[in-house]
């Protein structure tokens, strides 16, 4: 073999080595796609404040187009519509549709309730414009369906903007919004947090911020402190607001409820806190000397506890005594003024004054007089 025929030889061998080589690349490179979508450079609260709420104008002003890559290959069209809500959104209108579960069938696309926002909250103003124009950019998509979930009446009474539905909750977990002045009496409404079997774990009241004696919008704070059964069948909750009936006619009874999760960590948050045993007595008219009988028994009951400085009205966190008396409260440092309700008129609970420590749990025992004479 000549010089120039090895020559060729080893040229040959080059190409097929290179040609070999960007096969190889070709067949072990993900596919790249494209996705592209829509977003608004404008300011939602110019469309969107409250005494405006112009979704139609808003909806115009989504005009510009980004783009971003990704390597799934063969995407279902539900992994396509969630990718692209998540990315055309932000704030609390991507925190509410990620938790949603969307669905999608034979090109219609439908969204789930969200009682938190009864559908007409001033961020779903701009956000259900924005979702809608990316959702009917994706081809095969012809029609968003919204379902309003829950009591329709609701939508313009109530409006929470935290917790949204579905968000993980910790403790202590504060709630946030507005309501309509008829909501409140005497300026509070309560609010209750329950477990998946219904249990109430906690419960509280919100305030109104503002003067409530009016039709309008009254912004309102909560703040409830809360353990989970760590054994529990589900980490899944309800925070129930309820409208303040002081009538007691069941007419008058409204409530708005929002699904949660907790975290799985709800109670390391917190590290300090109050426990004792609640007992009552006298429990007999007459107490002789050596009968054991007639002593203080223990006394299941609600427990509040008062940030001290704060109107009693409103309790920083409520407990429950067991059928022992015992009771927890985990709290963060500071004063506190600790009661159990009791009855209308009897039997009267104590007060005590506490004073909550970082890092520890303070013990008081607390006596009711059962009013037996």
């Amino acid at each position: 073999m000549n010089k120039k025929t090895l020559g060729l030889g080893l040229i040959v061998l080059v190409l097929l080595g290179i040609g070999g080589y960007s096969v190889y690349r070709h067949l072990n490179t993900p596919a790249v796609r494209t996705i592209t979508y829509l977003v608004s450079l404008s300011d939602p609260a110019k469309y969107c404040n409250g005494s405006d709420m112009d979704s139609a104008g808003y909806q115009k002003t989504i005009t510009v187009e980004r783009a971003t890559s990704t390597t799934e290959i063969n995407p279902a069209k539900k992994q396509i519509v969630k990718e692209i809500l998540h990315l055309a959104t932000s704030g609390m209108c991507q925190t509410v549709i990620d938790h949603l579960d969307i669905t999608e069938n034979e090109g219609v696309v439908s969204i789930p309730p969200f009682d938190g926002w009864a559908g007409v909250s001033i961020v779903m103003c701009s956000c259900k414009p924005l979702v809608e124009t990316n959702l009917l950019r994706i081809p095969g998509i012809t029609k968003v369906g919204w379902s309003e979930g829950g009591d329709i009446s609701k939508a313009n009474l109530i409006h929470v903007q935290t917790p949204v539905p579905n968000q993980t909750v910790a403790s202590p977990l504060t709630i946030k919004g507005e309501a309509r002045g008829s909501w409140f009496f005497e300026a509070s409404f309560p609010v209750v947090l329950t477990d998946w079997d219904g249990k109430i774990i906690a419960q509280g009241i919100a305030r109104a911020e503002s003067d409530w004696m009016t039709n309008d919008f009254v912004p309102f704070t909560a703040r409830l402190n809360f353990t989970t059964d760590k054994n529990t069948y589900s980490n899944r909750g309800s925070l129930i607001l309820r409208k303040d009936n002081p009538s007691g006619l069941p007419e008058n009874d409204n409530a708005l409820e929002i699904p949660v999760i907790f975290s799985k960590n709800t109670d390391s948050s917190v590290d300090s806190g109050v426990e004792g045993k609640v007992t009552i007595g006298p429990t007999c008219p007459v107490m002789r000397i050596g009968d054991t009988s007639c002593d203080e028994k223990p006394y299941a009951t609600t427990i509040q506890i008062i940030d001290v400085g704060s109107p009693k009205s409103s309790p920083f966190a409520t407990g429950e005594s067991d059928k022992y008396g015992a009771y927890k409260i985990m709290l963060p440092p500071g004063e506190y003024a600790i009661q159990p309700v009791g009855g209308s008129v009897l039997p009267r609970c104590e007060t005590k004054n506490i004073k909550i420590s970082p890092s520890k749990i303070t013990v008081a025992d607390i006596s009711c007089d059962s009013g037996i004479r």
